[in-house]
């Protein structure tokens, strides 16, 4: 039998990411780097952040190798979005990026048996879940905070409302 929460986690993880995607679509190139408020992320920070995010999700807590281990610095916690366009990648490779990190992580979370998902979270991590298997619906959390910062970023450049 399937482990129910993993199963969740997953669904939920591919709903934030479909929702994700949708509010960037209409984000051309050339805005990316539209911050809404002085200081404020913008999407092309987002996008970054939570490519970045899956990845270091995956070394951290799943032990793969890094994709994106030189993002950090403009993508991790705490760093500081700037607001020239040619200190980021296109908003092609950030949508490549985006898919293949993710899918490192899918494939991890899929490899894992009924004892690994059970398996608590490494020192540093049990904040975010009990778990392996419940880590996928924060990982989805996570994405929908950001998502969030993207509604108001359309909003800005005068973009309908959307949903997905």
């Amino acid at each position: 039998m399937a482990n129910a929460a993993l199963q969740n986690g997953l669904a939920t993880l591919d709903f934030s990411r479909n929702i994700l995607l949708g509010l960037v679509e209409e984000i051309d190139d050339d805005k990316m780097c539209h911050q809404p408020v002085a200081g404020g992320n913008h999407t092309a920070w987002v996008l970054g952040h939570i490519a970045y995010a899956d990845d270091l999700f995956a070394v951290e807590v799943g032990g793969r190798k890094s994709i994106l281990s030189d993002w950090k610095a403009k993508h991790g916690m705490g760093s500081t979005p700037t607001s020239d366009r040619a200190d980021y990648p296109s908003k092609a490779e950030f949508i490549d990026k985006l898919a293949t990190c993710r899918e490192s992580l899918l494939t991890w979370f899929n490899s894992l048996d009924e004892s690994e998902l059970e398996t608590p979270m490494p020192e540093g991590w049990t904040d975010f879940a009990p778990n392996r298997a419940a880590f996928a619906s924060w990982i989805a959390w996570h994405e929908g905070l950001h998502s969030g910062q993207l509604t108001m970023i359309r909003k800005s450049l005068g973009l309908a409302p959307k949903r997905g």
